[in-house]
């Protein structure tokens, strides 16, 4: 009975429990058996939520996942609320039983939701998610109205202004309401969206009425203004009469009246508001006071429509007043576009055209200069064309002046398609179009791949194949050319958008694109072009005005874009895509200092503006500061003084950022603390934000203080200089931001770009690399786009993020260029007069250039570069001297261990034999022993004007600017001995020595071949002459290359030196394809052979002081396994058009160019990067010597690399060359008339 007193007393005080304990614990006999221990309550210790912290979008969906633990049987079932209300509501959001919440259709405020789930067990225990509603935590705490109490006049106007009040990134906008009414009413007062109000025309029954402004984005956050009204004693401005009534985009009009001075007045500012399309308003403010009561000149804006027009004028001691409305009508605008640019006898093509502006229907009228144009736009090619020409269609407004043309090309037949690409080892059929019918020319083609007698062409699948490939198509006398492209294997230049038009008839003009953008598969240019507006009354000439539109094309296929649609755009800037939706922004519009912003919807067949903003300084916005663009976040910041841009040190600078997102437009204002300085100012350069951080580069306005880049976060309730480096001035508006990593190009008026990298996840940026690009303009996957002023685009890889690194350099002919965007890794530059340009950027290659001295090195020109296994030598011309530097060749990249300045000497060349050093200068031969490191020791001297060098075993060649090829001996290097002069038609500028041979380049002298078999007695082999001029010459086998002026390269079979024969050339082309002037036509000056590609350095020899065109330090690469048929495959420039190459010379590090501006070693392991050439085509271009033309390509075709180009005066004369003396087996009989020897043919 032992146990049964505590289970009796268990009993007593828990009898169901008892019971149960006696049932299993109690009976039994003797007190045998075990005891079983009590079960353990069942209790709920914890519960918690994940995800701990998400972010929601509007609308999406979260699903969170509660955990409950616990002892015993507990429960795990939760009950979810969101704020504290059970399964939310359609302000915070809802939450299933099952943990899936919905966020709500606009965002709550604060934006960021406690979503709870309670144990249903246990009402005591609960877990809880911070949930962010949208993509930016905000807080709206408040909104500051100005004023708070105005007083009136019937009939006048009232500013108010808002400003919402809040941390965080949110919708600044707010609504206005008068006496409770959304906008008002005409009893009480109308209030527009921007806060001004305008009191009824008499007064209401109570003069009280309160103004109240609420945020857009969280309604229960608003305040209320008092409002007396008060019987007018002045007149509101009067609008009587425009003048005229019709006008185009830009055009001056007159607004004629009353009142627009507010009373006398000089202070006041006039406010114009147009009519936009969809219902849009468009202001543009005038500032500066008049003393004019009666009149307003305007420009009218980019997108007014047809409809109303008023004035309102601000005066700052009294309230807005606002005028009657008066009618405008627009001038009709319109853009027309042919599906296809080219055209054979008697073809068709049927124009589309778009009205751009003007709300009536119109009636075109069409004609043409050639051919037939037909009242629906049907245009028919001449049916008997003989030549390439070309025709101007055009179409008018009836009844208007108001324009548009194209240009097309014309051809006895054509070939299609037009721009003809294929991939390695696929076939391509070429077809020849002649009217509606198909004909069959002979083909031919002189680069790799197989062109059929079908006009199937199959191309290579070898990689050096691919490319540029030439071909011709002849049918009778006529005969068209073009350039297939064999594209993926390297990248280069696959497309030019070039609409031809000539709005003065007095010079030729292309596409004048100056903002580019991509959204989904379209791409939007936006274009202007100049035209005389009207006169207004006493007016002695007209304005030169500026109209846009914005084309778009269809960029499915990127390397053939197809035009689809234009408009006008209300913003005259770059496109940008974001969250869905086309916006363009402006920082300044136009004459005015106000700037605009305006958004589009997309979705459609065409873009349709849904928003549009104008930012004037009176709204807040400083528009005398600087703005900046990285992704899709725009920054405003900051004043000027003068020309500079500075902020005040030592107090805050306004930043205004516009985020564009959820289809409209999040303002936020923020107020800068800037370190301070002994000047109290600070001028600033590069900037950019991305809505957290502010990144500035920042210097005091007296120079003395170092640059730096400071970093602010801009999240903290007030910004926070979060750390301060040192850095370089960067440009203004350089700077972009990708993933972590701050690109910022350097500022320094130097010649050749540089941008710097650096990492920025932390709080202090950290220096990576510094690249050879300009601006970064878009990105795609690892790879960044960077634009360079007159070099083209580049390609940064940043697959690496801490070791970015050039992959792929790329060629634009010309630095006008404006903008680059990208769709993938296709590149779309608005390249000023050239059009629209298209680069394949899939793959890497080019030229890549590091330069070897990164000072700049504008004041430098290297002219003598020599090399051996472990170093490099390299002389240069500077301002009061020259210099002479050593690299180590077995660092990579080669890093300059020393440099002797020589003054008042002018070296030309260098040649090395051994451990000793040859530099020829204007005055000296000076020998130098370099078997040590360090500095070259001067061993002696030799007073003479060398121009060139070239050694020989115990031979040196030395061609002087006295016109003597002097012959030494230098068996002993510190005694060199003369042993033999000849005399030379003129200054040579290179020596090239194979064999037994000493071959020339003897500028107006020809290129010169000597037997130096006998060094003391050296014999003249030929003299191929009526070259221009030759000024470089390199040798592979039995192969002379030439740089030879206005020809280019032109290749020699030298087999038989005393009989040189010619094989082939190939023009180097212009700098710029739209080209009329012809100091723009490339000259080759510099050559260096490697790999079977011949390396072409440009230098024009323009000797005009003020604006030089030497070619942008450009080189060009031609493959000449073919040698008959030289193929233009890699084309690079490091320079703006006024610098040139001078030397070029091969070495282990890589080709070495001596520019005007730099020095640097390109990398050859990969150099090709040129596929297809879109060049002014021939009826366009001026000769070089005259401004006469000769017709030859069409309007779109793809001119071949290698039949470039030269003056007409010479064309004739190529073959024509000749020989000094003897004359071999084949050559062509003696020109009698010149007392030479004709050149051999080959």
């Amino acid at each position: 009975m032992r146990e049964a007193g505590p289970c009796l007393f268990r009993a007593v005080v828990l009898p169901t429990l008892c019971t149960m304990i006696l049932l299993t614990g109690c009976g039994g006999s003797g007190g045998s058996g075990s005891t079983q221990p009590p079960p353990v309550q069942s209790t709920i210790t914890s519960v918690t939520v994940s995800p701990s912290a998400p972010t929601v979008q509007l609308k999406a969906t979260q699903s969170f996942q509660a955990t409950v633990t616990g002892t015993g049987n507990y429960s795990s079932s939760v009950q979810w609320s969101v704020g504290g209300i059970t399964g939310g509501n359609a302000k915070l959001g809802t939450i299933s039983s099952a943990g899936v919440y919905t966020a709500p259709a606009s965002p709550p405020n604060p934006n960021t939701v406690t979503v709870t789930a309670v144990s249903t067990q246990d009402s005591t225990k609960s877990g809880s998610s911070q949930t962010q509603i949208g993509p930016q935590p905000f807080d709206i705490t408040g909104i500051q109205l100005t004023p708070r109490t105005a007083t009136v006049n019937t009939g006048w106007s009232q500013q108010f202004t808002a400003v919402v009040e809040g941390t965080g990134s949110f919708d600044t906008s707010v609504s206005f309401s008068v006496n409770g009414v959304s906008g008002g009413n005409s009893t009480v007062g109308s209030i527009d969206s921007h806060g001004l109000y305008i009191a009824p025309a008499t007064l209401p029954q109570s003069s009280s009425v309160s103004v109240t402004v609420a945020s857009v984005a969280a309604p229960d956050v608003s305040v209320g203004a008092a409002v007396t009204l008060t019987q007018s004693t002045s007149a509101a401005p009067v609008i009587k009469q425009l003048v005229p009534a019709t006008a185009d985009a830009e055009q001056q009009i007159q607004i004629l009246g009353s009142g627009f001075n507010a009373g006398g007045q000089t202070t006041s500012t006039t406010v114009v508001v147009f009519t936009g399309p969809h219902g849009l308003s468009i202001p543009v403010e005038l500032f500066g006071g008049s003393n004019n009561d009666q009149e307003r000149d305007v420009a009218v804006p980019l997108g007014a429509s047809d409809g109303p027009i008023y004035v309102i004028v601000q005066d700052s001691l009294g309230p807005a007043l606002k005028s009657n409305t008066i009618q405008f009508t627009r001038t009709p605008r319109i853009r027309i576009r042919a599906p296809q640019h080219d055209l054979s006898s008697g073809e068709s093509t049927t124009f589309a055209w778009k009205q751009l502006a003007g709300a009536q229907p119109i009636t075109l009228q069409w004609t043409a200069d050639k051919g037939s144009v037909a009242s629906d736009g049907v245009y028919t090619a001449p049916s008997a064309l003989t030549s390439d020409s070309f025709a101007v269609v055009k179409a008018c407004v009836q009844g208007t002046t108001s324009c548009d043309q194209e240009r097309l090309g014309l051809h006895p037949f054509r070939v299609s398609p037009d721009t003809p690409t294929v991939t390695p080892g696929s076939n391509l059929q070429l077809q020849a179009i002649l009217g509606s019918s198909m004909i069959s020319p002979t083909w031919s083609s002189s680069g790799p791949g197989t062109l059929g007698s079908g006009g199937l062409y199959t191309s290579s699948s070898q990689f050096a194949d691919a490319g540029g490939i030439p071909f011709t198509a002849t049918s009778g006398a006529a005969s068209e050319s073009g350039t297939l492209q064999v594209t993926g294997q390297f990248p280069g230049l696959v497309n030019r958008i070039s609409d031809y038009f000539n709005e003065q008839e007095a010079h030729v003009y292309g596409t004048f694109p100056t903002a580019i953008g991509v959204a989904n598969n379209r791409l939007y240019v936006n274009s202007s072009y100049g035209y005389y507006s009207f006169a207004l009354a006493g007016d002695a000439y007209p304005a030169l005005a500026y109209l846009r539109d914005v084309d778009v094309y269809d960029i499915s296929d990127p390397s053939h874009p197809i035009w689809i649609d234009a408009f006008e755009p209300l913003t005259s800037g770059k496109p940008l895509y974001c969250d869905g939706m086309l916006y363009q922004y402006a920082y300044t519009e136009g004459s005015y200092a106000s700037g605009s912003l305006t958004v589009y919807d997309i979705s459609g067949k065409s873009p349709v503006p849904t928003q549009h903003f104008s930012l004037q300084p009176s709204k807040g916005h400083s528009r005398n500061g600087a703005a900046s663009i990285s992704g899709c976040t725009i920054a405003e910041f900051g004043g000027a003084t003068g020309d500079q841009r500075t902020v005040s040190a030592g107090l805050n600078a306004p930043l205004v950022l516009h985020q564009l997102q959820a289809g409209g437009v999040v303002d936020a204002q923020y107020s800068i603390p800037i370190p301070s300085n002994s000047t109290g100012i600070a001028g600033f350069f590069g900037f950019m934000s991305d809505g957290k951080r502010l990144f500035v580069n920042l210097v005091a306005a007296d120079g003395k203080a170092n640059l730096q880049l400071l970093t602010y976060d801009l999240t903290a309730s007030t910004p926070t200089l979060l750390d301060s480096i040192s850095t370089d001035q960067l440009s203004i508006d350089s700077f972009q931001l990708v993933g972590n990593l701050l690109f910022g190009t350097i500022d320094t008026g130097s010649y050749y770009p540089r941008t710097k990298v650096y990492d920025v996840s932390g709080n202090t940026p950290q220096f990576l690399t510094q690249l050879p690009t300009g601006y970064i303009e878009g990105a795609s996957g690892t790879d960044v786009f960077a634009w360079t002023a007159g070099t083209g685009p580049r390609v940064i890889d940043i697959s690496n993020p801490q070791k970015p690194v050039l992959k792929t350099d790329l060629f634009a002919y010309n630095e006008g260029t404006s903008d680059m965007t990208n769709s993938g890794h296709y590149l779309f530059a608005a390249d000023s007069n050239s059009g629209v340009g298209v680069w394949d950027a899939r793959t890497p290659g080019g030229l890549l250039p590091t330069e070897l001295i990164p000072d700049d090195y504008e004041n430098a020109v290297p002219t003598g570069i020599i090399s051996n296994a472990s170093d490099l030598f390299v002389a240069s011309d500077t301002i009061g001297g020259g210099s002479l530097a050593r690299f180590d060749l077995k660092q990579s990249p080669p890093a300059q261990t020393s440099q002797v300045f020589q003054s008042n000497v002018a070296p030309s060349s260098l040649a090395l034999s051994g451990s000793t050093l040859y530099e020829g200068t204007a005055t000296s031969l000076g020998v130098f022993d370099v078997s040590a490191s360090g500095d070259p020791t001067s061993i002696t001297s030799i007073d003479m004007p060398v121009a060139a060098l070239a050694v020989t075993g115990t031979t040196l060649l030395a061609g002087t600017f006295d016109n003597h090829l002097i012959v030494y001996n230098i068996s002993q290097p510190q005694s060199p001995k003369q042993i033999a002069s000849v005399s030379l038609a003129a200054a040579p500028y290179q020596i090239v020595i194979s064999g037994n041979l000493a071959i020339i380049a003897d500028d107006t002298g020809g290129l010169l071949t000597y037997n130096i078999s006998n060094p003391s007695t050296p014999t003249l082999l030929s003299k191929v002459t009526l070259f221009p001029e030759v000024f470089g010459v390199a040798i592979d086998g039995n192969l002379a290359l030439l740089a030879a002026r206005e020809y280019g390269l032109v290749i020699l079979d030298i087999s038989n030196p005393a009989a040189p024969s010619l094989l082939g050339r190939a023009a180097v082309d212009t700098v710029d394809p739209f080209t009329t002037y012809p100091l723009m036509y490339n000259k080759a000056f510099a050559i260096a052979v490697k790999n079977q590609i011949a390396w072409i350095g440009i230098h024009n020899l323009d000797d005009d002081p003020d604006a030089p065109s030497e070619g942008g330090s450009e080189v060009m690469g031609f493959d000449y396994r073919d040698p008959s048929h030289p193929r233009l495959v890699s084309r690079n420039s490091y320079g703006p058009s006024y610098t040139f190459v001078w030397t070029l010379a091969d070495s282990p590090a890589g080709l070495i160019c001596g520019c005007s501006s730099s020095l640097l070693a390109l990398d050859t392991t990969q150099p090709l990067n040129t596929i297809g050439s879109f060049e002014l085509p021939e009826p366009l271009r001026s000769s070089q010597k005259a401004s006469s033309v000769s017709p030859s390509l069409s309007a779109r075709s793809v001119a071949s690399p290698a039949a470039g180009r030269v003056r007409s005066d010479l064309s004739t004369r190529l073959r024509q060359l000749h020989l000094q003396s003897h004359t071999g087996a084949n050559a062509l009989p003696p020109d009698r008339s010149s007392g030479e020897t004709p050149l051999a043919k080959n």
